[in-house]
């Protein structure tokens, strides 16, 4: 895809970092019906900025584009035009992908359960920026949960685009 063939040009490994996430949700149209856009999983903003920051720290290409985008401090280029997850999750699967029974079967029980998610990269590009993740086999707590597999061939982040 283009965003893959933008990214792949700008890619910071990293040490395997963990990312405590909250809980896997149902996104669902505004109208209130019961019809599932997503699965995702939802991952803290504020952790997720802190992330960013230390790898900021030990790469100057990639505090410099964070700087330039104002992704950290507010600001930035005026002339940068883009969005700002507000939300950020790790889409587990869309409704383009699956149909609405398969995705309330394959993820009704995970859902307010507990992952821990490995931050394995920074992908960034001109129009876009995200970390590339590694998804757990299950939940995290007491009765661990398999975790079902996400349907992106590339399980990330998106912070903006």
């Amino acid at each position: 895809s283009s965003f893959l063939s933008q990214v792949s040009k700008h890619v910071l490994s990293l040490d395997e970092l963990e990312l405590d996430i909250k809980q896997p949700r149902a996104v669902r149209r505004p109208t209130g019906a019961s019809f599932i856009r997503i699965v995702s999983i939802d991952v803290d903003t504020d952790l997720l900025h802190e992330i960013l920051r230390g790898m900021a720290s030990r790469d100057i290409h990639l505090s410099s584009y964070l700087q330039k985008l104002g992704i950290l401090e507010g600001g930035g280029d005026k002339e940068v035009s883009g969005t700002l997850v507000k939300r950020c999750h790790v889409t587990m699967v869309h409704y383009s992908q699956q149909s609405q029974m398969d995705m309330r079967s394959r993820f009704d029980t995970i859902v307010g359960k507990e992952v821990t998610i490995n931050v394995t990269s920074c992908l960034y590009g001109k129009n876009n920026l995200a970390l590339s993740v590694a998804l757990p086999s299950s939940t995290i707590g007491e009765l661990p949960i398999p975790l079902p597999a996400s349907k992106n061939q590339y399980p990330h982040i998106t912070i903006w685009f």
